[in-house]
């Protein structure tokens, strides 16, 4: 038995950054390129006042062409990392959750993003 406590907010938090920073290492270059191209046709395709999930974001870049992550969690490392970006010069902001839809996500509780500006 170990002496860690089973929660710790900070601790997680830091696992969290480092399981991404691991995941994108360890993606292509070319792979991380196509899905900022993604991510800029889907929120050029967006009008302020619009919502969206990350699951959305996903979903468009997968309709462009995108193929598929060395790893599944790429996908949410890559979302992450731009929805940071975007929400930090005050492009989108959080607005409630709601559950993803598809399968893979088991109804897992998701921001809700608005856009303010493009």
């Amino acid at each position: 038995m170990t002496d860690l406590p089973l929660f710790d907010r900070i601790r997680s938090a830091q696992a969290r950054n480092e399981g991404t920073e691991r995941v994108m290492f360890n993606q292509s270059l070319d792979w991380r390129e196509s899905y900022r191209t993604a991510a800029i046709m889907f929120m050029k395709s967006l009008s302020p006042g619009d919502e969206f999930i990350g699951e959305d974001l996903r979903i468009f870049a997968i309709k462009t062409g995108i193929a598929a992550p060395h790893h599944q969690n790429a996908w949410g490392a890559m979302a992450r990392t731009t929805l940071s970006e975007w929400a930090k010069s005050a492009r989108i902001k959080i607005v409630g959750v709601r559950n993803a839809r598809s399968v893979s996500a088991h109804a897992r509780l998701s921001p809700i993003y608005r856009v303010v500006t493009k």
